[in-house]
């Protein structure tokens, strides 16, 4: 089942390739839909209707099918710190704090790892629901003995003399 809407897909993202329509777009839309991808398929029946392509039918019809696909989506927002913190999604989504953009994501539970060199690793496990935003807050705490010791130039001092060079006989 989902091997034959895999094939489907690579088929329709090459013929979409070759002569870019937007009713492909549609047809990649239900292989993601059909391959339980919700984000994907949103993208590409959104991008079906900004094309402003279709009859009016196939227009509610996309509609229709957003308005569920919907309901299979979430949305995370992030406030980690320090900066720089790596916060990794499900072991395959990498961003890097700081996030200022919602995430949208599929409901149900998700792993959030976040980890920077010298702080201890942070991991939360969220539940997202439909049409919900759920906040992922986290500061990182630094690992002991890690602390950042303050570069402190040596003191300024004159220049030594220079020795006297001793002359070479001859």
């Amino acid at each position: 089942y989902a091997a034959r809407y895999s094939d489907a897909l690579g088929h329709f993202q090459e013929a979409y390739r070759i002569k870019p329509h937007p009713l492909v777009r549609v047809n990649i839309a239900n292989c993601y839909e059909k391959l339980d991808r919700p984000l994907d398929a949103i993208e590409n029946f959104e991008a079906f209707l900004r094309a402003n392509d279709g009859s009016a039918a196939q227009r509610d019809e996309v509609r229709l099918a957003l308005k569920e696909l919907v309901n299979r989506v979430g949305t995370l927002k992030f406030d980690v710190e320090p900066e720089g913190a790596r916060i990794l999604i499900d072991e395959r989504d990498e961003r890097r704090a700081p996030v200022t953009e919602p995430v949208h994501i599929t409901t149900g539970r998700h792993r959030v790892t976040v980890a920077l060199e010298g702080y201890e690793t942070a991991l939360r496990v969220i539940d997202v629901k439909a049409g919900e935003t759920e906040r992922v807050r986290v500061e990182l705490t630094r690992v002991p003995g890690s602390e950042v010791v303050a570069h402190t130039p040596p003191a300024e001092t004159a220049p030594a003399e220079a020795e006297p060079v001793a002359e070479a006989a001859e």
